[in-house]
């Protein structure tokens, strides 16, 4: 009896799902298409879940249209639940974007298609024969492979070692290091003599994970800083940052005081180093380089080693530019437009500068946040103002 009242049940259940999933498909759509940036997202989401058999055709449609950034990062996202195949195809052109954020969403949803030519696509980004407008871009990408394959993606990622690209080099050493697998240690120390700075820092980063070969790594990083050619100190110090090796600190802080030190290229990098050996002075240096740093490139290369820190260091950052700053309006109008930059996805931490200098109110121009504007003036973050 149970069991036939339970069966009657889910019958009934599936026939008033199929006779109002239509009608709710066709609301869902067009909520979708509201112009309410909330809504849509949420729309879109649910949409993703039901799959309708137009979904594909649909998110094309938005996609093609001129959309907000966070609406065209759920397509991409949602378009990854699709089972229909022109939907990867669709997902892979959106990687031809300027903007970080977009390029993560394309990588994440290839992720959730489960199918091999996606994966490769990502194998791609990984080693730089996509081009990833960002570094962060293939840090995500090296995740998904290590998440999707483990240690067995690392036959796969070697091949990148064969290209005959320093680039695809140098960032196929530094995919290789996620793994810490000792018996990669070979694959390491037959790049210590290449050339090219980046190469062998790379091969270092990978061998100063382990104890046998962490000293040697050590050595021959230090090495590299005293050379005093400015290639092989910037890819230094980017790997003594990156291996955490405390051990560097003397020499870091020399080359802070010495000449060298005072070049924009050598200064970023040493503030990545010391804010990677938890520094307080390199959160410093990033803050006097945020609102200082002018040239196009260098900022842009500035962003790239900012975007590297974990989140909760990237708000200390933007608090100590507050704190330094807070009676220099100026400096902070140039931090704003800095963190503001359109390739990249500093979004929560704009947010975070934005309200710590409205908490303060500091005469400056307030950016279109909507109602982002009013939460941050009761938001917590806003009482870390000192």
């Amino acid at each position: 009896v149970y069991l036939g009242l339970a069966v009657a049940s889910m019958v009934a259940g599936f026939a008033v799902l199929a006779f109002f999933t239509p009608r709710f498909v066709r609301h869902l759509y067009h909520v979708m298409q509201s112009g309410d940036r909330v809504n849509s997202v949420m729309a879109i989401n649910a949409l993703s879940f039901f799959k309708p058999q137009d979904f594909t055709s649909r998110m094309k449609d938005m996609l093609q249209s001129d959309i907000k950034r966070m609406i065209r990062k759920n397509v991409i996202i949602s378009l990854g639940f699709s089972k229909q195949r022109h939907a990867i195809e669709l997902i892979r052109d959106q990687f031809d974007s300027e903007k970080e954020e977009v390029q993560i969403a394309v990588v994440e949803a290839l992720k959730a298609t489960n199918d091999y030519e996606a994966t490769q696509f990502i194998v791609n980004v990984l080693l730089s024969q996509v081009n990833a407008i960002t570094r962060r871009v293939r840090l995500n990408a090296a995740q998904v492979v290590a998440m999707i394959y483990g240690k067995k993606a690392i036959p796969l990622i070697l091949n990148g070692l064969e290209v005959d690209n320093p680039r695809t080099v140098a960032n196929t050493l530094e995919a290789l290091s996620f793994f810490k697998d000792r018996s990669l240690g070979h694959v390491f120390e037959r790049f210590l003599n290449s050339k090219v700075p980046r190469i062998k820092a790379n091969a270092l980063i990978g061998l100063a994970q382990f104890r046998h070969s962490r000293e040697q790594a050590y050595r021959e990083l230090i090495a590299m800083v005293q050379g005093r050619d400015s290639g092989n100190v910037a890819a230094a110090l980017y790997a003594i940052g990156v291996a955490r090796l405390k051990a560097a600190l003397p020499e870091v802080y020399a080359l802070l005081d010495s000449r060298m030190g005072s070049s924009v290229m050598i200064r970023r990098c040493i503030a990545y180093a010391l804010t990677q050996l938890n520094e307080e002075r390199g959160e410093q240096l990033f803050a006097e380089l945020i609102v200082t740093t002018m040239d196009p490139i260098h900022k842009r290369d500035l962003l790239n080693l900012f975007s590297q820190l974990d989140k909760s260091t990237r708000f200390d950052v933007i608090q100590s530019v507050c704190q330094v700053y807070r009676d220099q309006p100026a400096f902070l109008h140039m931090a704003l437009s800095v963190i503001s930059d359109k390739e990249f996805d500093f979004y929560e931490e704009l947010v975070f500068l934005h309200c710590l200098t409205h908490y303060e109110y500091i005469d400056y121009q307030p950016l279109d946040f909507g109602a982002e504007t009013e939460a941050c003036e009761n938001s917590s973050l806003a009482q870390k103002v000192v």
